[in-house]
């Protein structure tokens, strides 16, 4: 796999990613960074409890302790000012501005499902690498040598717990649903 820049995450990536069931060993992926923002952080509180309606709190503190998951903060005038454009005139969520706002001028990829932050990034930011969930989980697949069964389960624990399953229109939609089938 070739090396990846650092891979912002969203809240929505991190509540499927923490739904799953595998985070620590996603984050493992090599050649991958993942960082996220305060906010995002702070958005991304709850996941269901696998098999129950009760629900989990999503604790990133070990991921962030280990050094798997790496903080990062608004912190140039550059960075607050897009994050400002980006949030003040309500384009996208305060943790999607902020990943997007660090993404840009720091050289990372963003994560987002959130079809809005994707159009934006699409339209006013084609430079930034843009990934989904399942991208991040299709690229596990193929590099962390993960089986379908058990890719299958991951899915479906993500379809559960985050109440997850991708448009249509992502490229790896079809891979999904075949596998979360099984």
């Amino acid at each position: 796999m070739s090396a990846f820049p650092p891979v912002m995450l969203d809240a929505c990536c991190i509540l499927n990613l923490a739904a799953s069931g595998q985070f620590d060993r996603i984050l493992k992926v090599e050649n991958w960074t993942f960082v996220v923002g305060e906010r995002a952080a702070n958005e991304a509180q709850w996941i269901r409890q696998e098999g129950s309606d009760e629900r989990l709190q999503v604790d990133l503190g070990s991921l962030i302790e280990s050094g798997l998951l790496k903080p990062k903060r608004l912190e140039s005038d550059d960075e607050l000012a897009l994050f400002i454009q980006l949030s003040s005139n309500r384009l996208m969520n305060d943790g999607e501005a902020e990943a997007v706002s660090i993404a840009v001028n720091r050289g990372c990829a963003v994560a987002t499902d959130d079809r809005k932050a994707r159009r934006i990034i699409v339209d006013w930011l084609p430079d930034v690498m843009l990934l989904s969930t399942a991208s991040m989980l299709h690229q596990w697949q193929q590099h962390g040598g993960i089986g379908d069964t058990e890719m299958g389960a991951t899915l479906r624990r993500i379809e559960y717990c985050a109440s997850f399953i991708p448009r249509r229109i992502d490229p790896h939609y079809d891979w999904w649903t075949q596998l979360s089938l099984r």
